[in-house]
């Protein structure tokens, strides 16, 4: 059976893992924690509503961690009987757990506490085939501790009846153990009356006197106690509740608030002050209060917060000093080196802020920025240094570009030469002013520049010309291929732009001599493609007038046109229609239906002979069985 002060140690265990879990995990939706023992098994609950199986081994990791840091760190009635820790997590409403993990608290060679051992849990999840496990192992365990709402209720209304409440609190924790502080006080159990020795008087001697003086001396150690006792009981959470304790949690959780969300350094001292009021709360405990062991472990969780901030402020503290000796440079190598060494604790204090600290993403922030003010510092140690080389090569470069220039005749040249002109005022222009060399450099690079300047103008003269040079010839054999390909409407269009790139390029440039001779080839291609394309249009048009007769249901002919012949083929269909029509008429005696017969087929072969004459091309009629019925020449133009 758990003793009176086992209870409320569990429960502000359970209270204080919850506050842990919600502060550092932050999950959609907030997450109850309940601790009972079962054959010297810690059994710890964390229920949430639809939590999901991957928010099992978080869970898990920041529960097991605490507990280990609070059995190492706190005496209590818990640790006593712990001897092995075994976590659940379900989801609100559900009897059975979908995920557990067990380790054990074993005892150092040392010392009487309990040490945690290396990673002896066997997590299970979901339906994998370790949940075999949980169903040989834990099922009897789990009947016991998830138990109706009602037993905990009912054992709870007398307080009379402690050892009934004790037993049902046993069998119910895990499923409905209330979130609130107790409020019942629950007084120690009575000595009983065989285990107070009796009293040994001795017959033979006689009764001692107490001298005055002792009364009067323990009158006043009655009253001094009297008084000492009214001082106890006057002391906060002596008696009745502890609003130390919610004050001081109320405070952590503002702090917490306040810590993540903190934007610069004001912000993380209010969330330490907050703290450091939290931790003044629950030091004033006392510790004759039945408070002050549950008291204990939340004052530990706080120093511990108020550690990782002051490691955050220290580093701060270190990155304003390096900031400050930073100012007005330049500074000797040996002040560079200091504000070095300033940085690297600065940032040697932010690593240390664990991953769970509230803090941690404003430190994230500073760490990136401290890291990047060390590299810079670091560059100013070289500074001096490689200004020195800079010079020297810039003076090089130089010289080797005059002598390029004297030498410069095609594009490539002067780009050369340009290029190493830029590579000596880039070498001169790189050096800082924050060192010595800064002005000597700042002369050469006003002697360089017209000479710099002169070579630019020239190259890209050069430039130009090269471009439309080469321009012309991409023309020009872009408009042999389409020339090739009887493109020739955009084959004329092509040669008369490679015929004007041609006339383009600068005079006095390397390309201006090598473009003379494109410029008469490209003219002479234009007049041979022009008489092509007046011919080809001659063949479109013909082709195109041929269709518009030959169209027709059925159709008429069907025909071929080039250069020398046009050729027109009577369709079969054609050929019987006229035939058919011509016959009813003639049966039927249907003179005027003839006649209509005769002066389409005089139209269809007048139109014929027009498209030929228009065209300056022979025209071919053939029958429908591919034999020549007729022949026209057109006169010479």
């Amino acid at each position: 059976m758990e003793t009176a002060v086992q209870k409320d140690d569990l429960q502000e265990l359970g209270q204080l893992l919850q506050q842990l879990l919600n502060s550092e995990l932050a999950t959609k939706n907030p997450i109850e924690v309940k601790c009972t023992f079962q054959n010297d098994i810690l059994l710890i609950l964390a229920q949430e509503a639809n939590p999901l199986v991957d928010q099992a081994q978080p869970i898990f990791k920041v529960l097991q961690e605490t507990i280990e840091g609070l059995h190492l760190s706190f005496p209590s009635s818990v640790w006593e009987r712990t001897q092995q820790v075994r976590l659940f997590l379900r989801a609100t409403g559900q009897r059975q757990p979908f995920a557990v993990q067990e380790f054990k608290l074993e005892k150092s060679a040392d010392s009487d506490e309990f040490s945690l051992s290396d990673s002896e849990a066997a997590f299970i999840q979901g339906n994998s085939d370790d949940n075999a496990f949980w169903q040989e192992q834990s099922d009897d365990i789990w009947e016991s501790v998830l138990q109706d709402e009602s037993n905990l209720d009912e054992a709870t209304e007398d307080a009379g009846k402690e050892a009934v409440a004790e037993s049902t609190l046993n069998s119910n924790l895990m499923a409905d153990l209330p979130l609130e502080e107790p409020t019942t006080d629950l007084e120690p159990d009575p000595i009983p009356q065989e285990h107070i020795p009796p009293a040994k008087v001795d017959r033979k001697k006689p009764p001692f006197k107490v001298p005055q003086s002792v009364w009067k001396i323990g009158a006043g150690m009655v009253i001094v106690g009297a008084l000492g006792g009214i001082y106890a009981l006057s002391r906060p959470c002596a008696v009745g509740e502890c609003p130390a304790i919610q004050t001081a949690k109320q405070l952590s959780q503002s702090s917490a608030q306040t810590l993540r969300n903190a934007k610069n350094d004001r912000d993380v001292n209010q969330g330490k002050e907050k703290l450091t009021q939290a931790i003044e709360q629950l030091e004033s405990i006392p510790f004759w209060s039945k408070y002050h062991s549950s008291s204990q472990l939340q004052l530990q969780i706080y120093k511990g917060a108020v550690s990782k901030v002051d490691s955050f402020l220290n580093a701060v503290d270190k990155a304003k000093v390096a900031a400050q000796k930073s100012q007005n440079p330049p500074h000797p190598v040996q002040q560079w080196q200091e504000i070095q060494t300033l940085w690297n604790q600065a940032l040697a204090s932010l690593k240390k802020v664990p991953q769970n600290s509230a803090v941690y993403p404003i430190t994230q922030a500073k760490l990136k920025t401290y890291q990047a003010n060390l590299a810079a510092i670091n560059n100013r140690v070289k500074q001096e240094q490689q200004a020195k080389t800079r010079l020297a090569a810039g003076k090089e470069t130089a010289r080797l570009a005059q002598m390029r220039q004297s030498v410069a005749k095609t594009l490539n040249h002067w780009q050369q030469v340009e290029s190493t002109w830029q590579a000596a005022l880039n070498s001169l222009s790189s050096i800082p002013k924050t060192t010595m060399a800064y002005e000597e450099a700042q002369q050469l690079i006003a002697s360089y520049q017209p000479n710099f300047a002169t070579v630019r103008d020239r190259k890209n003269q050069e430039e130009i010309s090269a471009k439309i040079y080469n321009q012309a010839i991409s023309i020009a054999t872009l408009a042999k291929n389409l020339e090739q390909q009887n493109q020739l409407t955009q084959a004329v269009a092509t040669w008369r732009r490679a015929s004007t790139y041609a006339k383009q390029v600068l005079p006095g440039t390397y390309y201006y001599d090598l473009s003379q001779p494109l410029s008469d080839n490209y003219i002479n291609s234009l007049r041979q493609a022009q008489t092509k394309l007046q011919t080809t249009l001659i063949v479109q048009k013909a082709s195109t007038d041929l269709n518009r007769i030959c169209a027709g249901v059925p159709k008429i002919c069907d025909a071929t046109v080039n250069l020398q012949v046009i050729k027109a083929y009577l369709t079969p269909a054609y050929v019987a229609s006229v035939r058919r029509t011509a016959m009813t008429a003639g049966l039927q005696g249907d003179a005027n239906t003839i006649a209509g017969v005769d002066d389409h087929l005089k139209t269809l072969q007048a139109a014929l002979e027009a498209i030929s004459e228009n065209a300056g091309i022979t025209l071919e009629i053939y029958d429908h069985n591919r034999s020549l019925i007729g022949r026209y020449i057109p006169k010479p133009r």
